[in-house]
Protein backbone atom coordinates (compact mmCIF):
# COMPACT_ATOMS: atom_id res chain seq x y z
CA UNK A 1 0.00 0.00 0.00
CA UNK A 2 2.95 2.42 1.01
CA UNK A 3 4.51 1.45 -2.53
CA UNK A 4 0.89 2.97 -4.19
CA UNK A 5 0.63 5.75 -2.61
CA UNK A 6 4.35 6.72 -3.08
CA UNK A 7 4.22 6.10 -6.80
CA UNK A 8 0.86 7.86 -6.83
CA UNK A 9 2.50 11.35 -5.32
CA UNK A 10 5.55 10.87 -7.73
CA UNK A 11 2.84 10.55 -11.09
CA UNK A 12 1.28 13.88 -9.82
CA UNK A 13 4.15 15.62 -9.54
CA UNK A 14 5.81 14.38 -12.74
CA UNK A 15 1.77 15.53 -13.95
CA UNK A 16 2.18 19.31 -12.74
CA UNK A 17 6.04 19.69 -13.92
CA UNK A 18 4.88 17.90 -17.72
CA UNK A 19 2.98 20.62 -18.63
CA UNK A 20 3.95 23.98 -19.81
CA UNK A 21 3.26 27.08 -17.94
CA UNK A 22 1.44 28.11 -20.74
CA UNK A 23 -1.12 24.92 -20.45
CA UNK A 24 -1.73 25.21 -16.62
CA UNK A 25 -2.44 29.08 -17.08
CA UNK A 26 -4.45 28.30 -19.75
CA UNK A 27 -6.20 24.89 -17.55
CA UNK A 28 -6.86 27.39 -14.72
CA UNK A 29 -8.41 30.37 -16.84
CA UNK A 30 -10.61 28.10 -18.94
CA UNK A 31 -11.92 26.44 -14.98
CA UNK A 32 -12.19 29.76 -13.79
CA UNK A 33 -14.04 31.33 -16.55
CA UNK A 34 -16.95 28.54 -16.36
CA UNK A 35 -17.84 28.86 -12.65
CA UNK A 36 -17.38 32.24 -12.55
CA UNK A 37 -20.00 32.15 -15.98
CA UNK A 38 -21.80 29.28 -14.57
CA UNK A 39 -22.41 30.46 -10.70
CA UNK A 40 -26.37 31.43 -10.99
CA UNK A 41 -26.96 27.71 -11.71
CA UNK A 42 -24.46 26.53 -8.51
CA UNK A 43 -26.55 25.60 -5.19
CA UNK A 44 -25.69 27.67 -2.80
CA UNK A 45 -24.79 27.75 0.91
CA UNK A 46 -23.63 30.42 3.50
CA UNK A 47 -21.79 29.72 6.76
CA UNK A 48 -20.41 32.75 9.76
CA UNK A 49 -17.66 31.28 11.92
CA UNK A 50 -18.08 32.48 14.97
CA UNK A 51 -15.26 30.83 17.40
CA UNK A 52 -16.72 32.69 20.57
CA UNK A 53 -20.21 33.73 20.56
CA UNK A 54 -19.13 36.29 22.60
CA UNK A 55 -17.51 38.32 19.99
CA UNK A 56 -18.35 39.39 16.58
CA UNK A 57 -18.06 36.92 13.60
CA UNK A 58 -14.72 36.02 12.29
CA UNK A 59 -15.55 35.45 8.82
CA UNK A 60 -18.19 34.79 6.22
CA UNK A 61 -18.25 32.29 4.32
CA UNK A 62 -20.53 31.96 0.62
CA UNK A 63 -20.16 28.46 -1.41
CA UNK A 64 -20.68 27.39 -4.69
CA UNK A 65 -21.50 23.58 -5.98
CA UNK A 66 -21.52 21.80 -8.84
CA UNK A 67 -24.17 19.13 -9.66
CA UNK A 68 -22.09 16.61 -8.39
CA UNK A 69 -22.01 18.38 -5.32
CA UNK A 70 -18.41 19.33 -5.25
CA UNK A 71 -17.08 22.52 -4.28
CA UNK A 72 -16.20 24.96 -7.18
CA UNK A 73 -15.81 28.38 -5.76
CA UNK A 74 -15.86 29.74 -2.35
CA UNK A 75 -15.64 33.07 -0.89
CA UNK A 76 -14.67 34.21 2.96
CA UNK A 77 -15.10 37.81 3.88
CA UNK A 78 -13.21 39.02 6.72
CA UNK A 79 -12.85 42.74 8.32
CA UNK A 80 -12.40 44.50 11.77
CA UNK A 81 -11.41 47.97 12.79
CA UNK A 82 -10.76 49.28 9.20
CA UNK A 83 -9.78 45.93 7.57
CA UNK A 84 -11.27 44.70 4.92
CA UNK A 85 -10.54 41.29 3.06
CA UNK A 86 -12.24 39.33 0.37
CA UNK A 87 -11.28 36.19 -0.44
CA UNK A 88 -12.14 33.46 -3.38
CA UNK A 89 -11.04 29.62 -3.59
CA UNK A 90 -11.91 28.18 -6.70
CA UNK A 91 -11.99 24.65 -7.13
CA UNK A 92 -11.76 22.07 -10.92
CA UNK A 93 -12.02 18.29 -10.78
CA UNK A 94 -11.65 18.24 -6.94
CA UNK A 95 -8.24 20.23 -6.81
CA UNK A 96 -7.85 24.07 -5.65
CA UNK A 97 -6.39 25.99 -8.24
CA UNK A 98 -7.13 29.36 -8.25
CA UNK A 99 -6.90 32.48 -5.20
CA UNK A 100 -7.87 35.94 -5.47
CA UNK A 101 -7.83 38.10 -2.45
CA UNK A 102 -9.10 41.90 -2.17
CA UNK A 103 -7.71 43.80 0.90
CA UNK A 104 -8.18 47.32 2.39
CA UNK A 105 -5.86 48.59 5.13
CA UNK A 106 -6.62 51.29 7.29
CA UNK A 107 -4.30 54.07 7.32
CA UNK A 108 -4.58 57.36 9.75
CA UNK A 109 -4.71 60.85 8.29
CA UNK A 110 -2.48 63.67 10.73
CA UNK A 111 -6.11 64.87 10.62
CA UNK A 112 -7.52 61.75 11.66
CA UNK A 113 -9.43 60.92 8.85
CA UNK A 114 -8.70 56.85 7.57
CA UNK A 115 -7.75 56.65 4.29
CA UNK A 116 -7.44 52.52 2.89
CA UNK A 117 -4.39 50.87 0.92
CA UNK A 118 -5.82 48.51 -1.96
CA UNK A 119 -4.00 45.53 -2.66
CA UNK A 120 -5.14 42.63 -4.85
CA UNK A 121 -3.27 39.25 -5.47
CA UNK A 122 -3.42 36.21 -7.04
CA UNK A 123 -2.19 32.52 -6.89
CA UNK A 124 -2.60 29.65 -9.68
CA UNK A 125 -2.34 26.24 -9.04
CA UNK A 126 -2.00 23.32 -11.15
CA UNK A 127 -2.37 19.50 -9.68
CA UNK A 128 -2.37 21.32 -5.72
CA UNK A 129 0.86 23.05 -6.44
CA UNK A 130 1.54 26.96 -7.18
CA UNK A 131 3.13 28.12 -10.07
CA UNK A 132 2.41 31.78 -10.15
CA UNK A 133 1.82 34.62 -7.45
CA UNK A 134 0.85 38.15 -7.95
CA UNK A 135 -0.14 40.93 -5.82
CA UNK A 136 -0.77 44.31 -6.75
CA UNK A 137 -1.08 47.73 -5.00
CA UNK A 138 -4.07 49.45 -6.59
CA UNK A 139 -4.36 52.45 -4.37
CA UNK A 140 -1.88 53.79 -2.31
CA UNK A 141 -2.14 56.76 0.39
CA UNK A 142 1.17 57.32 -0.24
CA UNK A 143 2.33 60.43 -3.10
CA UNK A 144 2.94 57.80 -5.58
CA UNK A 145 1.49 57.52 -9.16
CA UNK A 146 0.26 53.36 -9.13
CA UNK A 147 -1.38 53.83 -12.25
CA UNK A 148 2.41 52.05 -14.02
CA UNK A 149 2.34 49.55 -11.65
CA UNK A 150 2.13 46.20 -13.40
CA UNK A 151 1.42 42.85 -11.84
CA UNK A 152 4.11 42.08 -9.39
CA UNK A 153 5.21 38.48 -9.71
CA UNK A 154 6.04 37.53 -6.18
CA UNK A 155 8.96 35.07 -4.85
CA UNK A 156 6.89 32.72 -2.56
CA UNK A 157 7.66 30.47 -0.49
CA UNK A 158 6.67 26.80 0.27
CA UNK A 159 5.49 28.80 3.93
CA UNK A 160 2.93 30.69 1.55
CA UNK A 161 1.96 27.87 -1.01
CA UNK A 162 1.01 25.79 2.29
CA UNK A 163 -1.05 28.79 3.98
CA UNK A 164 -3.27 28.99 0.71
CA UNK A 165 -3.74 25.38 0.17
CA UNK A 166 -4.43 24.91 4.02
CA UNK A 167 -6.89 28.30 3.48
CA UNK A 168 -8.57 26.64 0.61
CA UNK A 169 -9.23 22.96 2.75
CA UNK A 170 -10.45 25.50 5.73
CA UNK A 171 -12.74 26.25 3.17
CA UNK A 172 -13.56 22.86 1.89
CA UNK A 173 -14.85 21.98 6.09
CA UNK A 174 -16.83 25.05 6.28
CA UNK A 175 -18.32 24.22 3.27
CA UNK A 176 -19.47 20.31 4.55
CA UNK A 177 -20.74 22.74 7.66
CA UNK A 178 -22.73 24.63 5.69
CA UNK A 179 -24.10 22.18 4.39
CA UNK A 180 -25.12 20.04 6.97
CA UNK A 181 -26.19 23.39 8.64
CA UNK A 182 -28.85 24.21 5.78
CA UNK A 183 -30.69 20.49 5.66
Amino acid sequence: MKIISILALVLAVFSAFSQTYDEKLAYVRKHYALIEKNLENYSEREYIYQPDSNYAPYAYYKFWYYEDGHLAKAERTMGEEGYYTEESFYYADGKFIFYFEHSEEPVWTEEGEMNHDIYESRAYFYDEIMFEYFTKELKSTENKDISEIANQKYKWTETDQSNLIESAADAVDFSSKAILNNN
